[in-house]
């Protein structure tokens, strides 16, 4: 299991809460790194495009947030914007995900506060670095294998 730096210590730690959005043309990505989160001890919810992830910020305020670079029909650093102006998501750890990550909109992102970026096929190693860089503690033996 992994924990957020800046949560409590106290004996018991808060399992991390992830959310992770795709649209249509990804449901695929969505098992893929789910897979490799549970292999860490990180549950993940799922949310289909813009509307749902936003639901699910508002009802369940995740840590971790997996947004694509492009979404169909939405505008994904206006995503990331709405999900920066609430409240519970505010210091959410946003990584965004593509293919191939193209440096401006990857800037563009990083404006908006996302955390950093990561491409796809996804690399266990890489994703726990990510994660621990981002501000989470990860146990990079079990997320490796």
């Amino acid at each position: 299991m992994i924990a957020a730096r800046n949560m409590p210590r106290e004996g018991k730690t808060r399992p991390v809460q992830c959310l992770i959005v795709t649209d249509e043309s990804r449901s695929l990505v969505s098992a893929q790194l789910r897979q490799l989160l549970e292999r860490q001890g990180i549950a993940a919810l799922h949310a289909s495009g813009a509307h749902e992830a936003l639901q699910h910020c508002w009802r369940n305020a995740p840590q971790v947030i997996f947004l694509p670079q492009t979404m169909e029909g939405e505008d994904a650093a206006i995503v990331l914007r709405r999900i920066r102006n609430m409240p519970r998501t505010s210091r959410a750890i946003v990584l965004v995900y593509a293919e191939r990550l193209d440096s401006q909109a990857l800037g563009r992102m990083i404006w908006e506060g996302a955390a950093d970026g990561i491409a796809q096929p996804f690399n266990a190693e890489i994703l726990a670095a990510k994660l621990r860089l981002a501000g989470l503690e990860t146990d990079l033996a079990r997320i490796g294998g």
